[in-house]
């Protein structure tokens, strides 16, 4: 992944280890970061276990601007998991 910042796996995972706060991982169904993946799932399953407190949700139809592409099935998303 393109980025301005030198960052390395371990560096970006040893900041989200960090996190105290509940997280909702949202994922678009199509999105080009799952098909990334797609032939090394224990990678990613690695960084988003960095989360311990997590909620992980996918959306359908939707790519990687999810928020653009469902932005009606993302904001209840959303306002529930800060709802608690």
């Amino acid at each position: 992944m393109a980025t301005p910042l030198v960052l390395y796996e371990e560096d970006y995972n040893s900041f989200w280890r960090l996190a105290q706060a509940p997280v909702l991982w949202v994922t678009a169904e199509d999105s080009f970061l799952l098909k990334r993946f797609a032939h090394r799932p224990e990678d990613y399953r690695r960084r988003v276990a960095c989360f311990r407190q997590r909620q992980e949700v996918s959306v359908a139809d939707a790519n990687h601007n999810l928020h653009h592409d469902q932005p009606e099935r993302l904001a209840p998303l959303i306002e529930s998991f800060i709802a608690g």
